[in-house]
């Protein structure tokens, strides 16, 4: 689905991503994961094609995503930004309709198939019953349903989220994370910049360890919780736990401290 090739981009002589390679396939799901400042967002941003790398290319169905023209870029990827980023003086549903932009042609009206599209996206995130409201008028966790409902109006083959449960509760958070994993069962691809590390383990099929704009690990949530790469990283002791009922090890966050090391 989605290619990152050798990345590289300094901002201001300083460099925020080295050497970054890896591959997402159709049809799963990837948690970006890492320390603050350690390129989580920026990759986001190189990989949704909002900045441009200094070095490398990044591949969507196998073309250079710099080859896309912007209209035909947004019928196959969605970028789902932060909450704080919501234009407050539209409603619900005027905000779910921008979605359908890629779709129309100069000064053409939305469809009936447009505006069918939006409030089943309303309907597959709940958010029906707020359409009606401007979007500072709703609470955080039904403003985030609205922006999912929003990216999925737009039909993406792949979908970047951006913490997306940042300010959220931990039912909400769940209730998000629940949702692209229904819509991954329909065809989605997503990737997504997480904090919560037991979450994303639940919920991603790949995990992406970022280290100071380097990959420090890239494989399943089975994999990196087998090993000491999240000490290594965050510096604290990690304990892995198994929790009945899930089908991934989790883990527990220990008094100890992991001293610094050169990278």
């Amino acid at each position: 689905m989605i290619r990152v090739d050798q990345v590289s981009l300094a901002v201001q002589g300083k460099a925020i991503l080295q050497g970054i390679s890896f591959a997402l396939e159709k049809r799963s799901s990837l948690g970006i994961i890492g320390p603050n400042g350690a390129g989580k967002s920026t990759l986001l941003h190189v990989m949704g094609g909002h900045l441009s790398p200094d070095k490398g290319r990044v591949l969507l169905n196998d073309a250079d995503i710099k080859t896309y023209k912007a209209k035909e870029l947004a019928r196959k990827l969605a970028f789902m930004q932060q909450i704080s980023q919501v234009e407050s003086r539209f409603t619900a549903y005027e905000t779910v309709m921008l979605a359908r932009y890629p779709y129309l042609r100069w000064f053409q009206t939305e469809s009936d198939r447009d505006h069918q599209i939006c409030l089943q996206s309303m309907e597959r995130t709940c958010t029906v019953h707020v359409k009606e409201r401007q979007m500072d008028e709703v609470s955080g966790g039904e403003r985030q349903r609205v922006l999912l409902a929003q990216v999925l109006a737009q039909e993406p083959e792949l979908l970047l989220l951006d913490e997306p449960t940042t300010y959220l509760d931990l039912f909400h958070q769940m209730e998000l994370l629940n949702m692209l994993k229904q819509e991954q069962g329909k065809g989605l691809t997503w990737a997504a910049v997480l904090h919560d590390l037991n979450l994303a383990a639940q919920y991603c099929d790949y995990l992406l360890l970022l280290q100071e704009g380097r990959v420090a690990f890239f494989g399943t949530p089975h994999e990196l919780f087998r090993t000491n790469r999240l000490e290594e990283v965050f510096h604290v002791g990690v304990r892995v736990v198994e929790v009945p009922g899930l089908s991934v090890p989790q883990i527990i966050v220990t008094p100890k401290r992991v001293p610094l090391t050169p990278h």
